[in-house]
């Protein structure tokens, strides 16, 4: 396995546009970001997010993000 390199950075730092680049060079990427996107389509995921956060009232990102931020 070679090196394995974390990119971090605030909110539209380009990390996403190195990783799209890194991507067309053929390097092997992972974004957190889009991961946990894929999650919140997980029935079993939204349901503990309800359950931990009762505020919400139902399913939101933009209200959970105003919840933990």
């Amino acid at each position: 396995m070679g090196k394995v390199i974390g990119i971090t950075g605030s909110i539209a730092s380009g990390k996403t546009a190195l990783l799209r680049y890194l991507a067309e060079k053929k390097y092997i990427v992972f974004s957190c970001d889009s991961y946990v996107k894929e999650l919140y389509h997980d029935p079993a995921i939204i349901s503990e997010i309800e359950k931990n956060f009762p505020e919400l009232q139902g399913f939101n990102r933009i209200s959970l993000a105003k919840i933990i931020y």
